[in-house]
C-alpha cells in the first residue's frame, strides 16, 4: 500500500461515480478497484476494466437495493433443498453476506488467490454468466452441514462473514464448482434468478462514456 496506489483507487472510484451518478459508493468497491490495479496499474485502463466488470458483467446490480433483494429471494431456489428450507425456517438473512461476497467479487475477507480465481472465471465466461452468483451458490452447497448447524442470525453472520471466507481456498472453489449441480459453469441459471437479474438497471456504456467525455 502506497500513497500513489490509494490515489489511483480514489481516482477510479471518483471517475466511476461520474459515470454512474445513481450508484452511491458502497464499502467494498475499493477492494475491487485495488485488485484490478494489481493487474492493470494504469488508472485509466483500470477504470474501463472496472466499468466493464460492473456494467457488462452485472456486478452493479448487487449495489441496487431493490435488485439485491430480488436476487436474495431468488438465491434460495438455487440452493440444495435442505439448505433453502433451513434458511427459510430460521429466517436467516441472506442480503448482507451476499452483498459482501458478490459485491466485492470475493476480494474482501477471502484469500487474495480466491479473488484472482473468481476474476479469471469472470473474464473467461460470457458476461451474463454471473459467475459470483454461481460461486456463492456452490459454496452454500459445499458448506451445507455448517449452514444447517446455524440456528440463529448471530450464528449465520459469524459463519458467512468470518468462518467460511477464512477457510475457503482456490481448491475449495474448484471442488465446489465441480459438484455438477445446476450452478456449474455450463448450466443455465434458474428462471427466477434470471428474471431478477434481467430486471437489474443497466447503464448504456457507450452513450454514457460519450456524455462523460463531453463533460471533461
Amino acid at each position: 500500500d502506497t500513497a500513489e496506489s490509494h490515489e489511483n483507487v480514489s481516482a477510479v472510484l471518483i471517475a466511476y461515480s461520474r459515470f454512474r451518478p445513481s450508484l452511491v459508493y458502497t464499502q467494498g468497491l475499493a477492494h475491487v478497484v485495488a485488485k484490478l490495479l494489481q493487474y492493470v496499474p494504469d488508472p485509466e485502463e483500470a477504470f474501463w476494466m472496472f466499468v466493464t466488470l460492473m456494467e457488462d458483467y452485472g456486478i452493479c446490480c448487487i449495489f441496487d437495493s431493490q435488485c439485491l433483494k430480488s436476487i436474495s429471494d431468488a438465491f434460495i431456489v438455487c440452493l440444495p433443498n435442505a439448505v433453502g428450507q433451513h434458511i427459510r425456517s430460521t429466517s436467516l438473512h441472506m442480503v448482507e453476506h451476499l452483498r459482501i461476497w458478490m459485491g466485492t467479487v470475493f476480494t474482501q475477507s477471502f484469500d487474495p488467490s480466491v479473488a484472482d480465481l473468481v476474476l479469471d472465471l469472470i473474464w473467461s465466461c460470457e458476461p451474463r454468466a454471473f459467475i459470483p452468483i454461481r460461486i456463492a451458490a456452490s459454496l452454500h452447497a459445499q458448506f451445507k452441514a455448517d449452514i444447517l448447524a446455524c440456528t440463529s442470525i448471530a450464528d449465520a453472520t459469524l459463519f458467512f462473514q468470518c468462518k467460511l471466507p477464512s477457510s475457503v481456498t482456490v481448491a475449495t472453489i474448484r471442488s465446489s464448482l465441480a459438484l455438477g449441480n445446476w450452478f456449474y459453469l455450463d448450466q443455465k441459471l434458474p428462471a427466477q434468478m434470471q428474471d431478477a437479474l434481467n430486471k437489474a438497471p443497466r447503464q448504456n456504456v457507450a452513450s454514457r462514456s460519450r456524455k462523460l467525455a463531453s463533460e471533461l
